[in-house]
Protein backbone atom coordinates (compact mmCIF):
# COMPACT_ATOMS: atom_id res chain seq x y z
CA UNK A 1 0.00 0.00 0.00
CA UNK A 2 1.66 3.23 -1.15
CA UNK A 3 1.41 6.28 1.12
CA UNK A 4 2.32 9.78 -0.04
CA UNK A 5 2.75 12.41 2.66
CA UNK A 6 2.06 15.84 1.16
CA UNK A 7 3.19 19.31 2.17
CA UNK A 8 -0.37 19.96 3.37
CA UNK A 9 -0.29 16.81 5.55
CA UNK A 10 2.92 18.09 7.15
CA UNK A 11 1.50 21.60 7.67
CA UNK A 12 -1.71 20.21 9.21
CA UNK A 13 0.10 17.63 11.34
CA UNK A 14 0.58 17.85 15.07
CA UNK A 15 3.73 16.47 16.73
CA UNK A 16 3.32 13.66 19.27
CA UNK A 17 -0.32 13.06 18.31
CA UNK A 18 -1.02 9.62 16.80
CA UNK A 19 -4.28 10.81 15.22
CA UNK A 20 -2.79 14.00 13.72
CA UNK A 21 0.60 12.76 12.54
CA UNK A 22 1.19 13.74 8.89
CA UNK A 23 1.38 10.02 8.04
CA UNK A 24 -2.04 9.50 9.64
CA UNK A 25 -3.44 12.45 7.69
CA UNK A 26 -1.99 11.07 4.45
CA UNK A 27 -3.53 7.64 5.01
CA UNK A 28 -6.92 9.16 5.86
CA UNK A 29 -6.77 11.34 2.74
CA UNK A 30 -5.79 8.48 0.43
CA UNK A 31 -7.91 5.76 2.04
CA UNK A 32 -11.03 7.54 3.36
CA UNK A 33 -12.80 4.27 4.23
CA UNK A 34 -10.19 3.46 6.88
CA UNK A 35 -11.22 4.39 10.43
CA UNK A 36 -9.34 5.21 13.65
CA UNK A 37 -6.02 5.64 11.86
CA UNK A 38 -3.08 6.16 14.25
CA UNK A 39 0.65 6.43 13.64
CA UNK A 40 3.10 5.43 16.35
CA UNK A 41 6.91 5.52 16.49
CA UNK A 42 7.35 2.39 14.37
CA UNK A 43 3.87 1.30 13.28
CA UNK A 44 0.52 2.43 11.96
CA UNK A 45 -2.88 0.93 12.76
CA UNK A 46 -6.37 1.38 11.37
CA UNK A 47 -9.73 -0.33 10.88
CA UNK A 48 -10.42 -1.23 7.26
CA UNK A 49 -13.81 -1.02 5.53
CA UNK A 50 -14.68 -4.52 6.86
CA UNK A 51 -13.89 -3.26 10.39
CA UNK A 52 -10.76 -5.43 10.73
CA UNK A 53 -8.03 -3.79 12.80
CA UNK A 54 -4.71 -3.91 10.95
CA UNK A 55 -1.25 -2.93 12.13
CA UNK A 56 1.73 -2.38 9.83
CA UNK A 57 5.38 -1.85 10.64
CA UNK A 58 6.63 1.46 9.27
CA UNK A 59 9.64 1.38 6.94
CA UNK A 60 12.84 3.10 8.11
CA UNK A 61 12.13 6.28 6.08
CA UNK A 62 8.78 6.73 7.84
CA UNK A 63 10.22 5.93 11.29
CA UNK A 64 12.91 8.58 10.72
CA UNK A 65 10.24 11.06 9.58
CA UNK A 66 8.16 10.49 12.74
CA UNK A 67 11.23 10.98 14.94
CA UNK A 68 12.23 14.24 13.24
CA UNK A 69 8.65 15.57 13.20
CA UNK A 70 7.98 14.69 16.86
CA UNK A 71 11.40 15.79 18.21
CA UNK A 72 12.43 19.02 16.45
CA UNK A 73 14.48 20.22 19.44
CA UNK A 74 16.67 17.10 19.23
CA UNK A 75 17.44 17.57 15.55
CA UNK A 76 19.86 19.96 13.93
CA UNK A 77 18.59 22.74 11.67
CA UNK A 78 19.80 20.85 8.59
CA UNK A 79 17.84 17.73 9.61
CA UNK A 80 14.66 19.77 10.11
CA UNK A 81 14.92 20.99 6.51
CA UNK A 82 14.49 17.35 5.51
CA UNK A 83 10.91 17.33 6.81
CA UNK A 84 9.32 17.45 3.40
CA UNK A 85 6.82 15.43 1.37
CA UNK A 86 7.76 11.81 0.72
CA UNK A 87 6.27 8.44 -0.21
CA UNK A 88 6.69 4.96 1.16
CA UNK A 89 5.11 1.51 1.01
CA UNK A 90 3.33 -0.23 3.87
CA UNK A 91 4.17 -3.86 3.20
CA UNK A 92 5.05 -5.39 6.56
CA UNK A 93 1.72 -6.43 8.09
CA UNK A 94 2.18 -7.18 11.79
CA UNK A 95 -1.32 -8.25 12.77
CA UNK A 96 -5.01 -8.38 11.90
CA UNK A 97 -7.76 -8.41 14.52
CA UNK A 98 -11.25 -9.38 13.45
Amino acid sequence: MKITVSKQDIQNGNPVNARLCPITLAIKRQYPKFNSVKTFNASVEYYDKENNKKMYKLPRSAIDFVFRFDNPKLCSHSVLKEIKPFSFELTDLLSIYK
